[in-house]
């Protein structure tokens, strides 16, 4: 086994935690739908799970804007009606 593949920060040790599970998907990925990246809210297409897509937490695009597209910034991240996945990433969409 090679350390630096099991031990990095977000990597996951199957060898010690065989039960992990991995969660669903809250927002568009290349593998889902590459013509979906970027797209949350109410008017994005809706994850295959039926959810409503989220912006990543943990990208560069991290907010979610009143047009339903991701990014950063004011438009994006302080309008009525923008989400803030980085500083509210338990936000759901009702």
């Amino acid at each position: 086994m090679i350390i630096e593949h099991c031990e990095c920060q977000g990597c996951i040790d199957f060898s010690k935690q065989r039960d992990y599970r991995f969660s669903a998907l809250e927002w568009w990925t290349f593998g889902e739908n590459p013509a979906n990246i970027g797209r949350c809210g109410y008017d994005a297409p809706r994850l295959k799970t039926g959810n409503i897509a989220k912006c990543d937490p943990e990208s560069e695009s991290y907010c979610c804007s009143q047009s339903g597209y991701c990014g950063k910034g004011e438009q994006y991240c302080s309008c009525l009606g923008c989400v803030d996945f980085k500083n509210n990433p338990k936000f759901e969409y009702l």
